[in-house]
């Protein structure tokens, strides 16, 4: 048997903070991650280093979701990947409950 902690936020706490630090990315986890009511979403482990692993195409699509263009689908990861990287989201295990 394996024991994990979890980070856990509610989906609408995931958008504010999106759309807090990037405005212009109107972003909605719900439509970016293709959910509906009452799941929870696994995000698996975030640490410091996953923003440095992006490659070049990530950061592009980066750049892309801040600056309001349309972005990809499951944009989600890259987005806590910067959180957690810049220090405004401990490292972890996130889980992301969706429910209205």
């Amino acid at each position: 048997m394996e024991t994990k902690t979890y980070h856990t936020m509610d989906y609408n706490e995931f958008d504010e903070l999106v759309n807090k630090h990037f405005p212009l990315s109107k972003f909605n986890f719900v439509a970016d991650e293709e959910l509906h009511n009452d799941v929870s979403r696994d995000m698996g482990e975030i640490t410091k280093q996953d923003i440095l692993k992006w490659t070049d195409n990530d950061r592009e699509e980066y750049h892309k979701m801040i600056n309001g263009n349309k972005h990809p689908m499951f944009s989600s990861y890259l987005f806590l990947q910067f959180f957690v990287g810049t220090e405004i989201l401990p490292e972890g295990h996130y889980l992301i409950n969706v429910s209205w």
